[in-house]
């Protein structure tokens, strides 16, 4: 490729590579996503990235992958405080306590710059990020999903997890109203396809 071919390719805003028109999409992958103010989205090599953290001010983490364990390697002066949710990324898995606990940190954790992570960042990370959505800004599961696939394409979480962040959304939309029967039913839908 000559240099004035090179100059006609795009530039990643976040790293400043020069990429190819069809590695676009998945290079924009490889970096972690802006959600919201102070919140992002992401998968393991961005909770292990000291430029991009540092970049993005990230100073907690908080990883949801059962099978990633912590791997803290701070450069000097750096401190990261991480938390960890044990989910397993299995259609079967009963993410529903956890993704409310993780929607408390998140409360929690406010003032802060937070990356949440899984392995890939497409399914239990995102998952997480959605629970959070519907809970602070009073987003819809539906509304939620788009406003997060328009910012990373690749949010794709699984069937498991998309039946109880419907009940989430119905939770949390009873609560909002005062409709504690719908809250309940919401629980309910959640055990019958867990437990029969």
């Amino acid at each position: 490729m000559t240099e004035t071919e090179t100059d006609a390719l795009p530039r990643c805003a976040d790293c400043g590579v020069t990429i190819d028109w069809l590695e676009e999409p998945r290079h924009a992958e490889s970096h972690m996503t802006f959600v919201l103010p102070r919140l992002y989205v992401g998968a393991e090599w961005n909770a292990n990235n000291q430029y991009e953290l540092q970049r993005c001010g990230v100073d907690r983490i908080i990883n949801v992958a059962r099978e990633l364990n912590h791997v803290v390697e701070h450069k000097k002066n750096t401190v990261i405080t991480r938390y960890k949710f044990r989910l397993h990324d299995s259609v079967y898995e009963m993410v529903l306590p956890d993704l409310l606990r993780c929607v408390a940190l998140l409360q929690q954790l406010q003032p802060h710059c937070v990356l949440v992570h899984c392995v890939q960042g497409r399914s239990r990370s995102p998952s997480a990020i959605l629970a959070y959505m519907m809970w602070s800004q009073s987003k819809r599961l539906s509304a939620a999903v788009a406003e997060l696939q328009a910012k990373r394409p690749c949010v794709s979480p699984n069937a498991g997890y998309m039946l109880q962040l419907h009940a989430v959304d119905v939770l949390f939309l009873g609560l909002k109203y005062g409709h504690t029967a719908s809250a309940c039913n919401a629980l309910t839908l959640i055990a019958d396809y867990l437990f029969c």
